[in-house]
């Protein structure tokens, strides 16, 4: 997401929305925010850049960036020393469970 961030100006910020339920409804809630790291990894720039392409593509664009802009990105940020790309996609899931009162009887 820091891609999206860096040529959109734009977050998913999954930790603000799990924080503001939260805040409304308070602790009738168990809330829960795991982050699952994953990467992809390609041999070459162009696949990188075709990896990048669809992330990029999460959002409405009006205005593309240049491939050029997006490929120095990559060379800047995912470069490895083989001369491969290592690209996080790391993810982050919600979990939010209803609390059982305190004292209720359990079922079975």
């Amino acid at each position: 997401m820091n891609m999206v961030h860096h040529f959109f100006g734009h977050r998913f910020e999954l930790h603000r929305a799990a924080d503001a339920f939260q805040a409304k409804h308070g602790d009738r809630y168990e809330v829960v925010t795991t982050l699952v790291p994953a990467h992809v990894e390609t041999p070459d720039l162009g696949k990188a850049y075709t990896v990048a392409e669809f992330m990029l593509n999460l959002l409405d664009i009006t205005c593309a960036p240049a491939r050029q802009d997006v490929e120095a990105y990559l060379q800047a940020n995912f470069a490895t020393p083989d001369g491969g790309y290592r690209i996080p996609v790391h993810q982050d899931f919600l979990q939010i469970r209803h609390r059982a009162k305190v004292g209720a009887a359990e079922t079975v």
